[in-house]
Order: C-alpha cells, then sequence, then structure tokens
C-alpha cells in the first residue's frame, strides 16, 4: 500500500483504493487524494508536495507536469500545478493552529480561471471537486 505526504503538513497518508478525500491525521484537515499506480507515482507526487511546502514553487510545478503528460486525466497533479502557479503554500497559524493558504505570487490571473484548476474540476470525482472549489474561493 502506497504512503503520501499531506500537501498542507507533510504527514503520511496511507492510501486505499480509489479514495479521493480524506482527514489527515496529522492537521486535521481534509484533504483530496492523488489516485496513484505506483510507488514510483506515489513518490513523484511527495516529491512535488514537498517541494511546493518549501516554496520550490518552479521544481514543484516540473514534478506535476511531468505527472500530467503521464495521466492527463489525474485531477490532483492537475490542482497542484494551480498551487504551484500562485505560490500558494499551507502556513500554520501560531495563534490558532489552523492551516491557511498563503500565496507567495502575486499575479493578476485569477485563480478560478487557471487551467489547471480547471482540469483538475472536470476529472475530479464528485467529493474532490467540491473540495476543490471551496478551496479555491
Amino acid at each position: 500500500m502506497a504512503a503520501i505526504q499531506c500537501k498542507i503538513c507533510g504527514g503520511f497518508i496511507e492510501l486505499t483504493g480509489g479514495q479521493t478525500l480524506t482527514e489527515c491525521r496529522y492537521c486535521g484537515n481534509q484533504v483530496t487524494l492523488p489516485q496513484v499506480t505506483d510507488e514510483n507515482h506515489a513518490a513523484a507526487f511527495n516529491r512535488g508536495n514537498h517541494f511546493r511546502r518549501i516554496g520550490e514553487f518552479d521544481k514543484a510545478l516540473a514534478v506535476y507536469e511531468r505527472i500530467i503528460q503521464e495521466d492527463e486525466g489525474n485531477a490532483e497533479a492537475h490542482w497542484c500545478s494551480a498551487l504551484c502557479r500562485f505560490g500558494i503554500e499551507y502556513v500554520k497559524d501560531p495563534t490558532t493552529g489552523e492551516y491557511l493558504p498563503t500565496c507567495h505570487r502575486a499575479s493578476y490571473d485569477s485563480f478560478l480561471e487557471d487551467v489547471d484548476y480547471l482540469a483538475a474540476l472536470v476529472h475530479a470525482d464528485d467529493a474532490a471537486r467540491a473540495h476543490y472549489q471551496r478551496d479555491a474561493e
């Protein structure tokens, strides 16, 4: 069974077949999950999430773009690509302990019109799509 790192806190989440949404037991946030085909695929997502969490958005984007080249229908890779393009990292608020999306790149473009965000919506199941829409707003 593959394990994927939480895109918010970095904690490991065990993947079970077909699951697209779960609660991270480390940070308590609802997170969408990628559909991975093998350990190499899971490692690629973990690499991308690691780079994005440490602010290496261009490196992370390159990883997600390779995943999309292999699987155009991977909603999570599209979502994470959009996060990278806008420089979004989840930062823990020291007062509340809540993880807040923090944008590190200024843009005149709307996240809601980003090509990868829209592709994520097209390829996601209903639960993941609703979660993406809530987070994007």
